[in-house]
């Protein structure tokens, strides 16, 4: 909603686009106030076509889980990301995932240990990106490992409302 489009506005000026510009290869659907699960997207999936979109992103995982399924439970995970694996399918779109970590101190811990629940939800995606908190203020470290090719490289990226930019030399 609101929030959403303020971000939209605030994140084009700050990279120089106007909003009709940045407006060409961006679509939000904000699902806020919107109790809907992930089964119940079906129709929404539908609706965005095969092919118009190249990545589109949910946000969170936690919100969109079926009445009665738990994070913690392998099998019904599984299902979940077989639920998003047909998503991916029938847009032809990536799906991103923002999903929650455990509380307390995640710092010893891989990329792939981060995410909160069954450990299936670590094994389904291609690709898995992580944010974690910097020493420094305003600064954090972006992780990822993937699949298939050759793993990338820990960078630090530091925040400058409403972006974030990699930091050199840190």
């Amino acid at each position: 909603g609101e929030t959403l489009s303020m971000l939209h506005r605030c994140v084009a000026r700050a990279m120089g686009l106007s909003g009709q510009e940045i407006n060409k290869g961006f679509r939000a659907i904000s699902l806020r106030g919107d109790p809907r699960n992930l089964n119940e997207l079906l129709p929404l999936f539908k609706s965005l076509g095969h092919g118009r979109y190249q990545l589109i992103v949910l946000d969170a995982l936690y919100r969109l889980l079926p009445q009665g399924v738990n994070e913690n439970d392998n099998a019904q995970m599984k299902d979940v990301y077989n639920t998003i694996d047909g998503y991916a399918a029938m847009t032809g779109a990536a799906i991103g995932v923002v999903h929650h970590s455990p509380k307390g101190d995640t710092s010893q811990r891989s990329v792939v240990d981060l995410g909160a629940g069954a450990g299936s939800i670590a094994r389904c995606p291609d690709a898995q990106l992580v944010v974690r908190q910097h020493e420094l203020p305003n600064h954090a470290v972006l992780d990822g490992v993937v699949r298939s090719s050759a793993q990338p490289e820990a960078i630090t990226i530091r925040f400058e409302f409403p972006l974030w930019h990699v930091a050199e030399g840190i």
